[in-house]
């Protein structure tokens, strides 16, 4: 035990100097960590513009209200990605220098998230003609379905496994830019919120064009129909990872549904203006993830001590920079929402206060559920995250009813401090041959 906690420490003192050397070594992935840079500057910067302005033109009720389109939309992007930012990902990394394998991956895994989205489409159309809620604002929603459009159309599942960062960045600048410029166009009055899913939308489907574009130039990639089989190939093999992300989007969203049953629309609006500025945090960190995913995935399939090494000398900065943030946005709750609002609204301080800490919990659960996937133990996976989605659901309408919008926020650090000690747990006891501590 003494020795497996003096190796860790070990690992985990790194001079700037074996930095450096681990750089040299592998130039792929310092330029895959420059491009990460940039795409994290972008989604830094735009939503730090952009938020405060769609709070202010629009008004917290308004923005409650797109709030709670967002997340709807969320469960149909994760219903037409199908997990493929994973599973694909992985046979993507496998497979990089078989060009004819890479055509039949891209044709196969794009033919299925289009028949996907033709599904979510169809089931928004029915939202709107039959529930109330849906109907009220279906204006809104339909014209946000070109959000799900967009994100299809950008094949990030392929420049990931190609290791090929660069490529999201440029899809990335687009996409922010095109919002940036189209938000500030089109949003001037508070009645303009039926149009913000859309241009969202817009941003994405502009990027997606550009991205499958040089996708298939730059790889030489030739687009065929793929057969029934293939598709459901790709279902099957995608599966594992698509009930666990949807479970993800259950955990991670459900907390706006759940307060739309028992709090009006600014009460929404005060919760979800806490949770989107961890939510930029949080995409910082699935950025990171992703480009380190590809690396990690090779590792797996030659040496296990190397893979530790790796896993530790990667992700223990990146932890203590996000443990940094998750403080300083505690101490600084209140003027970042002054900043963000134009005045202190205290019970948005006060749910940004306690879920500051969710940033950190999130990111130490990195290096466990990256180990789980590198060695396609899949089925733990899905098992933690959807037990972790059962767990809110039930967890977050009762503290909710008692606590209102405070209850959404205390059930989601609950319910991530959970996931990510399970995840460990799983590792470290049921699968002790790919300890991460000894």
């Amino acid at each position: 035990m003494g020795q497996g906690v003096g190796k860790l420490l070990m690992w985990r003192m790194i001079s700037a100097h074996q930095v450096r050397t681990f750089f040299r070594q592998d130039s792929s992935l310092l330029k895959n960590f420059i491009a990460l840079g940039l795409v994290q500057a972008t989604n830094f910067i735009i939503p730090v513009i952009t938020f405060p302005y769609l709070v202010r033109v629009i008004g917290p009720e308004k923005f409650g209200v797109i709030s709670y389109g967002l997340t709807i939309l969320m469960y149909f992007i994760t219903f037409a990605d199908y997990g493929f930012n994973l599973s694909a990902t992985r046979l993507v990394a496998l497979h990089h220098e078989n060009r004819k394998e890479l055509s039949r991956l891209f044709s196969s895994v794009m033919t299925t998230k289009f028949l996907l989205l033709l599904l979510s489409v169809l089931l928004m159309a029915s939202l709107c003609g039959f529930v109330t809620r849906f109907r009220e604002e279906s204006f809104t929603y339909l014209l946000g379905m070109l959000y799900v459009l967009g994100n299809v159309l950008m094949p990030v599942w392929f420049f990931q496994g190609m290791e090929q960062m660069k490529y999201i960045t440029y899809m990335n600048l687009v996409a922010k830019i095109a919002l940036l410029i189209l938000l500030f166009a089109v949003v001037r009055e508070p009645q303009d919120y039926v149009y913000v899913l859309a241009l969202y939308g817009i941003a994405n489907v502009i990027s997606g064009i550009y991205s499958i574009r040089v996708a298939l130039l730059r790889y030489q990639l030739q687009f065929r129909f793929p057969t029934l089989q293939s598709v459901w190939e790709q279902l099957q093999d995608g599966w594992h990872i698509f009930s666990s992300s949807l479970s993800v989007v259950l955990t991670n969203n459900v907390n706006v549904l759940v307060l739309g049953f028992f709090v009006s629309n600014i009460a929404i609006g005060y919760y979800s203006i806490a949770e989107k500025i961890i939510l930029v945090l949080w995409t910082v960190m699935g950025l990171f993830s992703q480009a380190i995913y590809p690396s990690v995935c090779r590792l797996a399939q030659t040496s296990h001590q190397q893979f530790r090494r790796f896993i530790w000398k990667v992700c223990f900065p990146f932890i203590g920079a996000i443990s940094v943030v998750s403080v300083l946005l505690y101490v600084l709750a209140e003027p970042i929402v002054q900043v963000i609002t134009g005045n202190i609204q205290a019970e948005t301080v006060r749910i940004l206060r306690i879920v500051s800490v969710v940033p950190l919990i999130v990111c130490l659960n990195i290096p466990a559920y990256q180990t789980l996937l590198a060695y396609n133990y899949k089925k733990y996976y899905a098992a933690i995250f959807n037990g972790s989605a059962v767990l809110n659901l039930i967890v977050c309408p009762l503290l909710v009813y008692f606590m209102g919008a405070v209850g959404a926020a205390v059930s989601m650090v609950v319910v991530q401090l959970v996931v990510t000690l399970a995840l460990h747990a799983t590792i470290e006891f049921k699968l002790k041959q790919f300890s991460l501590v000894s």
